[in-house]
């Protein structure tokens, strides 16, 4: 979609194909039994280059405002999580002072891992296979660990923090389906807040 608009505002004729019903991809809805679902991204936090790319596709047509909390049942728990990951460091140390330490490593991890992420792909693109090889070699002197080898979102989470409770809500925080939090509980409150419509809407 940001290519076929890319080329639509430079002049092209062009035609976008979708699988879904409802062109958006990760940003669109699906409707099951009456409610609404996102189907992508519920909170994400997008930099400044990500900003001007969609203000571009879009025509300058979006507002930005802040994203709110997002919320996780652990056990019988309510977390409230914030979605900026300096409150979030504050947040979590707050609730577990004795992982201050797992805590910073965790998110100072994730901004890093964000930023490699972006080499990592391009690298990937190069064309040729010793271009691909040398490009490689040289991401890995750069990062300065073989971090995609051996490397699950869980076993670093384990690696950093011990209480279960913190580790399954960082492990929920990365996207990761960990199995102590109350995904029943969670989905009624998704259903609690999102509006039954009728046959008449």
């Amino acid at each position: 979609m940001t290519m076929t608009s890319f080329l639509a505002q430079h002049g092209y004729k062009t035609l976008c194909l979708t699988a879904g019903s409802v062109a958006g991809g990760s940003v669109s809805v699906a409707e099951v039994k009456g409610y609404e679902f996102p189907v992508g991204w519920s909170r994400y936090e997008i930099g400044v280059a990500g900003k001007k790319m969609v203000d571009y596709v879009a025509g300058g047509g979006i507002r930005w405002g802040k994203v709110g909390d997002d919320v996780v049942f652990v056990g019988d728990k309510r977390w409230s999580i914030p979605s900026n990951s300096d409150d979030c460091v504050s947040y979590f140390a707050e609730n577990f002072p004795e992982e201050k330490d797992g805590i910073v490593g965790f998110f100072d991890k994730v901004k890093k891992t964000g930023r490699l992420l972006k080499w990592w792909h391009l690298v990937k693109t190069l064309n040729g296979e010793k271009s691909r090889d040398m490009g490689m070699k040289l991401f890995k002197a750069y990062s300065g660990e073989n971090w995609t080898e051996d490397k699950t979102a869980k076993s670093v989470v384990e690696g950093l923090v011990a209480n279960p409770t913190l580790r399954a809500l960082l492990g929920y925080r990365l996207g990761v389906g960990a199995s102590e939090v109350a995904w029943a509980r969670l989905a009624q409150e998704w259903m609690d807040n999102f509006k039954v419509r009728s046959d008449e809407e």
